[in-house]
């Protein structure tokens, strides 16, 4: 095996996460569907990080903690807001066929991450992939969160090979259960002395084209090579001085219309603009385009998670396998699994959302929010963020509030239980029990001048974790 030859390195991983001086001061805010991924997130802040470092550190941890819908072979997208050039970007990695077509897609998370964090970084490289190959390799006790998202899956996935190391016999381990990835922390610590580019040449690719051949994938070497994370300026729904940005694409623009839908603009946010959640099942109508076929409902295979630094750096982000632990083989040493090819043109996007809101005249960062759960995403993510940022209700009441949700005009309406009658008056209603899981951050009075103000949460139709940092 390629990475058995590391299990005697001598160059094992080095914590760099020693707290900085005052690190009881605010160091930042994150959010994430799987606790030891957030807490791997904090460390990051608590030692100095950027919110970018903070990101990648919560990525590559969910590799292990949460792999039926995070891993170094699926694709995703970020949204970075940095007050250093008071602009926001997004960052697409999302699932591409190769050239030659075939049945799986290109690996783009792993570059994807190394972008961000080489752009908007403080610490080294090896610094943010530490936690993760760390708990890889000597183990952690199975999340609820962990537990929970494996427990809904259907049989045929928790068959999958790569499922082998949650599982006691055919059921999945109990909460609590210690888990090892070896395989895993072995291909990790190469990563963190070689780099985010370790699977896209050399040898480690050239077993990439041959396991993916293998299984109805066409990868050439020059696939490999050519994976570019694409940085684009991000589209910005404008209320006086404040700048609430979205990534382009299918799901930027069903949050858009929902959000203008339902919104009407004043001079701030909180005080004179106004949420009418009457209106929103309405916005939804013509949202989602011609996407509605798209597994509305589906969110298994996808995770989101946020992240903001007291300088204001404010990033969001969600990946995906496509399903549940992708096609469930890739390497023989189960470490990558291949992401099955994307759907319709658009749809991976489609399922993927993310938002960072500033101060476009102060350079003052204050919000960041991620969310999956298919084409209910965008909608999720567009109520939830429109009650804390516009009405002013605490952060962790808007998350918990009743949604709803519908794929196209004329489809029956979709909604929690709970759902207030404004939500569904003269609809023709479905209860459903969960439309999308959001992770958000909001500081009324910005990461930098007001940190006091910044509160965090983590869905609770999931069971993540958010934390402030340093506090």
């Amino acid at each position: 095996m390629l990475l058995a030859g590391l299990a005697a390195c001598e160059s094992g991983p080095q914590s760099a996460l020693a707290p900085v001086e005052g690190s009881q001061a605010f160091a930042g805010a994150i959010a994430a569907d799987e606790p030891r991924a957030a807490i791997a997130g904090r460390d990051i802040l608590t030692a100095g990080g950027s919110a970018a470092d903070a990101a990648a550190a919560m990525f590559l941890t969910l590799t292990a903690t949460y792999p039926q819908a995070a891993g170094l072979g699926g694709g995703g997208m970020c949204m970075v807001y940095s007050p250093r050039t008071n602009k926001a970007e997004a960052l697409d990695f999302l699932p591409r066929l190769p050239r030659g077509g075939g049945e799986l897609a290109l690996p783009g998370n792993l570059r994807g991450f190394g972008a961000l964090q080489a752009r908007h970084g403080k610490l080294r490289w090896s610094a943010v992939v530490t936690p993760a190959e760390t708990l890889a390799l000597f183990g952690w006790r199975a999340t609820r969160a962990t537990v929970r998202a494996l427990g809904d899956l259907d049989p045929d996935d928790l068959g999958k090979p790569a499922a082998i190391a949650y599982m006691d016999g055919i059921n999945v381990v109990p909460e609590g259960a210690e888990i090892k990835r070896p395989d895993l922390g072995l291909l990790l610590g190469r990563i963190r002395m070689e780099g985010p580019n370790l699977l896209n040449s050399g040898a480690l690719a050239q077993s990439l084209v041959e396991a993916a051949s293998e299984q109805g994938g066409q990868f050439l070497a020059e696939d490999l090579r050519s994976i570019a994370p694409a940085w684009s300026d991000a589209t910005a729904l404008q209320v006086d001085s404040t700048s609430i940005a979205i990534a382009p694409g299918p799901a930027g623009e069903a949050f858009r219309r929902i959000w203008e839908g339902s919104v009407t603009p004043g001079l701030r946010l909180i005080g004179s603009a106004s949420h009418d959640r009457g209106r929103l099942a309405t916005a939804m109508a013509g949202a989602h385009g011609n996407l509605s076929g798209a597994e509305p409902l589906a969110s298994a295979a996808s995770t989101s998670f946020a992240a903001m630094d007291a300088d204001g750096q404010a990033v969001a982000c969600a990946v995906t396998m496509q399903q549940p632990f992708g096609n469930g083989r890739g390497l023989a040493d189960g470490a990558i699994q291949f992401a099955p090819r994307p759907g319709p043109e658009g749809a991976a996007g489609a399922r993927l959302v993310a938002t960072v809101a500033f101060n476009t005249v102060n350079k003052l960062g204050f919000a960041a929010g991620a969310a999956t759960g298919g084409l209910t995403a965008a909608a999720a993510l567009a109520q939830t963020s429109a009650l804390a940022l516009v009405t002013g209700r605490p952060v962790t009441e808007a998350l918990a509030a009743s949604r709803i949700f519908r794929a196209s005009s004329g489809a029956v309406l979709q909604a929690e239980a709970g759902a207030e009658a404004e939500l569904t008056r003269g609809e023709n209603v479905a209860e459903v029990s969960r439309l999308g899981l959001v992770n958000l951050i909001y500081c009324p009075g910005s990461a930098q001048r007001g940190p006091q103000t910044c509160r965090a949460a983590a869905d609770p139709r999931g069971f993540g974790l958010a934390q402030i940092a340093g506090r």
